[in-house]
């Protein structure tokens, strides 16, 4: 089996973004498509792109090729587990102080799923008045329903940030 091709035998496309790993304004994007599709895809790409980004790609590709990429993605991998493993002691913390919450431990992603076993909507709304932004499961069902759930993204706060930002929505629970 080739790296453009499935099990049985279709060809495969992957599409990727550097935004997440690099910044969100990088707006950089990449495939990986077999080569017989590649004169196609570069040809469709010169049509419907105006814009060069060729020195922001040398410089990126030079970047890359110097381990620059892979010194970032480990650096970032370390900060985002000690800032994973921040919030899952102050939820142990909180759950051990009477909070009636639950979470599942992520295995991979930027956020957990926190149930607090009542409306996340409501408690999103408080939270935020108190300065403390987060989405309830409301925002990511397609039934609009309201949910228990709260996500938590913990890689844009510092340590401080998060305990602090854990104490107050902590507060908010019944």
């Amino acid at each position: 089996m080739s790296l453009h091709s499935s099990p049985i035998g279709f060809p495969i496309i992957y599409v990727g973004t550097l935004s997440k790993l690099l910044f969100p304004s990088a707006r950089l994007g990449f495939m990986s498509v077999p080569e017989s599709f590649a004169n196609q895809f570069i040809a469709y790409r010169r049509l419907v792109t105006h814009q060069n980004e060729a020195l922001f790609q040398e410089a990126l590709a030079r970047w890359i090729k110097d381990g620059g990429l892979e010194r970032h993605l480990n650096r970032m991998r370390r900060l985002y587990n000690e800032r994973l493993d921040v919030t899952l002691d102050c939820l142990r913390f909180w759950k051990s102080r009477g909070k009636n919450i639950t979470w599942i431990t992520p295995k991979g992603g930027m956020a957990i799923w926190l149930n607090l076993n009542c409306n996340s909507s409501d408690i999103a709304k408080k939270a935020l008045k108190s300065g403390v932004f987060v989405n309830p499961e409301q925002y990511y069902r397609l039934d609009n329903e309201e949910g228990t759930h709260l996500r938590l993204g913990f890689t844009n706060q510092d340590r401080d940030e998060i305990k602090s930002g854990l104490k107050e929505l902590m507060q908010l629970l019944p």
